[in-house]
């Protein structure tokens, strides 16, 4: 976005990646290789989920069951057309950690707490 405001491009764009040039696999992949972290990625299935009641979006931020899943896929052919150009996973991942780190660990406001996720995470062990 500043490349092209610098070049003096000007209006309305969707400043995201291409749709489906990253998965949240590859988001969660390149956040335990980048941190350092030992966690283990555990994938349920979405009927896990909503049976256990958990809530899309609130729960899970960014998780949306089925085909509102779709609401996340923008267009973004406008901005790259005119220039402008998605940084790579790993400069996102890396400057969204340092980010994290200055600011401390304040509470969640969303999200499953530790305590629910471990609940969640020995039902699916389970089943």
């Amino acid at each position: 976005m500043l490349g092209a405001l610098e070049r003096g491009v000007s209006g309305t764009y969707n400043a995201v990646s291409e749709a489906g040039r990253f998965r949240l696999g590859d988001v969660l992949a390149a956040a335990k290789r980048i941190s350092g972290s030992s966690a283990t990625i555990t994938w349920v299935s979405e009927e896990f989920l909503l049976e256990h009641e958990v809530v899309p979006f609130g729960d899970l931020p960014f998780w949306l069951p089925g085909a509102a899943g779709n609401m996340f896929k923008v267009d973004s052919a406008r901005a790259a057309a005119a220039g402008l150009r998605a940084r790579s996973l790993e400069e996102t991942v890396a400057d969204t950690l340092a980010w994290q780190a200055e600011r401390g660990d304040p509470a969640l406001k969303v999200g499953l707490s530790a305590e629910r996720e471990a609940e969640l995470l020995e039902l699916w062990r389970q089943r």
